[in-house]
């Protein structure tokens, strides 16, 4: 009911955009996004008048921070904003918090903007100039997006968090240990010691995962035995989470199993049999049948390669809390934020200037 009334308000704006400050399409944005409406009209219209010369060097960095986080949140690629945001940022980039270094380099992986490649390395190097101001969860998904790059920035970021964080691996939520023991298997880096604390931590804490980082986790070492499978340092790990896995199938929503079955079908045929694995698949099947009404096994997508890893990104917003668990694909998952009151938008859009 709140899209209704959404859509409703989305006209009033749009007929007023030429008004908007700075801040009031950061709110504006921010608010349609917390709700996942997406008024595509509407932010056509924020981010016309967003690159206007005269508007778009006024933005603050907690503005844009949540401008680029509500349009990579409701999957709207509007890569005229994004290449001009990005001019903003690499020039002011060390007045960046961490909170807003990790939301947009989230949100500029998340809509695959085209210039990522030259905002991460400027982005980069202020992170791991002020590594311990990082939390764990900014972190996490700092390096999920640089994963998705396939060694387009480096493994330099990824060495440098493997020795600061090392010690801090019980500060990271499920989500963000899920997601950074992903990051590190996509850039194919699980052969260092961080990687395996975070997998013995994660296996340590099993009974506090949700079932979509349980989801992340179990896709995670799954890619590692589908490179190794006769290495035990792999499988071992695998069948505890997978085992895991099926003690709580009940929990699992039809996309869960649909993303588990993705998951057990990247396996070899030999390993994706026995440990529960089969139950695991024909429930899922069953589970996805139902709720799909697809009933060809063929039709199923399946997961490939590394570079469809990582679709379950950590989804930060700019307010309060920590990692939100997501579904199996980022377009239609839920979340809850990186930081603090500090990082919502603040006050009534246009009240401060």
């Amino acid at each position: 009911h709140h899209h209704a009334l959404f859509t409703s308000i989305a006209k009033e704006i749009i007929v007023n955009t030429y008004a908007q400050t700075p801040q009031g399409i950061a709110n504006t944005a921010w608010a349609f996004a917390r709700v996942r409406c997406q008024e595509a009209s509407l932010f056509r219209a924020l981010g016309e008048v967003a690159v206007k010369e005269e508007v778009l060097w006024t933005f603050k960095p907690q503005e844009i921070s949540n401008t680029v986080w509500a349009y990579a949140t409701v999957g709207l690629p509007y890569h005229g904003l994004f290449d001009s945001f990005a001019q903003v940022v690499i020039s002011r980039r060390w007045q960046l918090p961490p909170q807003n270094v990790a939301n947009i380099i989230w949100a500029y992986a998340k809509l695959n903007s085209p210039v990522r490649n030259q905002l991460f390395p400027a982005l980069l190097e202020v992170a791991s100039s002020q590594l311990q101001q990082y939390k764990p969860q900014e972190m996490a998904a700092i390096l999920w997006a640089v994963a998705r790059e396939q060694g387009a920035c480096g493994h330099d970021i990824f060495l440098e968090v493997s020795s600061h964080f090392q010690s801090r691996l019980s500060e990271f939520s499920s989500q963000g240990l899920a997601c950074m023991a992903e990051a590190f298997i996509s850039a194919e880096l699980d052969n260092l010691p961080f990687f395996k604390a975070t997998i013995d931590e994660s296996i340590n804490r099993l009974g506090s995962f949700q079932p979509p980082s349980l989801c992340t986790l179990l896709r995670g070492l799954a890619l590692c035995v589908h490179r190794q499978p006769l290495s035990p340092s792999h499988t071992k790990p695998f069948d505890i989470v997978s085992e895991h896995v099926v003690s709580r199938l009940s929990e699992m929503a039809p996309h869960n199993m649909l993303h588990l079955v993705q998951t057990l079908d990247l396996l070899p045929q030999a390993i994706r049999n026995g440990k529960g694995r089969d139950l695991v698949v024909s429930r899922a099947r069953a589970v996805v049948q139902t709720s799909t009404g697809v009933h060809d096994a063929g039709a199923f997508p399946s997961v490939a390669s590394s570079a469809d890893f990582g679709s379950n990104a950590p989804l930060l917003e700019s307010g309060g809390g920590d990692f939100f668990d997501m579904g199996p694909d980022g377009d239609g998952s839920h979340g809850r934020g990186v930081g603090g009151q500090a990082g919502r938008p603040g006050g009534r859009p246009g009240g401060r200037r």
